[in-house]
């Protein structure tokens, strides 16, 4: 196995559990879109620092239908903080390095949804955990094994 930043070593067994986009699945089974199936829905989550002013959860979560599968939550998080998650129809998102494109994306997804919203799209910029990602399942026709290569947890989902 070759490494970024180490020497190629060989080993007796390979584990891959490292999530949807599984790089030791793309090195042993192929590329990814050989095995990823979208669901057609995305999710944004992070995490909103609470201001003087924010409104306070207090213990409940607050959960926003709207038309078009859009939902809104906030969930209380650690003290003085709030998890926030955005959701929506999606199979394809801008490139992960494209930040600006990927809030744009939620911008106008979310424009006019109203109560927080807008707070959280802000919010979504600034958070230094901020992720998007599709909802995807992913299939292994041949098994989820390759040689001294296997996969489980996230990775085989």
């Amino acid at each position: 196995m070759t490494f970024r930043h180490h020497p190629a070593t060989t080993y007796d067994l390979v584990v891959g559990a490292d999530g949807a986009h599984s790089k030791v699945r793309s090195l042993a089974f192929g590329p990814e879109p050989e095995y990823r199936r979208p669901l057609g829905f995305a999710h944004a989550w992070f995490t909103l620092t609470e201001k003087p002013g924010t409104p306070r959860l207090d213990g409940w979560f607050l959960l926003c239908n709207k038309p078009g599968g859009l939902l809104v939550a906030a969930r209380p998080g650690h003290p003085g903080e709030q998890e926030i998650g955005l959701s929506f129809p999606a199979t394809e998102l801008p490139a992960r390095g494209d930040r600006e494109a990927r809030f744009a994306l939620l911008d106008r997804t979310f424009a006019g949804a109203g109560r927080r919203t807008p707070e959280f799209l802000a919010a979504a910029r600034t958070a230094p955990d901020f992720a998007l990602d599709t909802y995807d399942q992913i299939v292994v026709v041949d098994g989820w094994r390759r040689g001294r290569v296997v996969l489980l947890g996230p990775a085989s989902a």
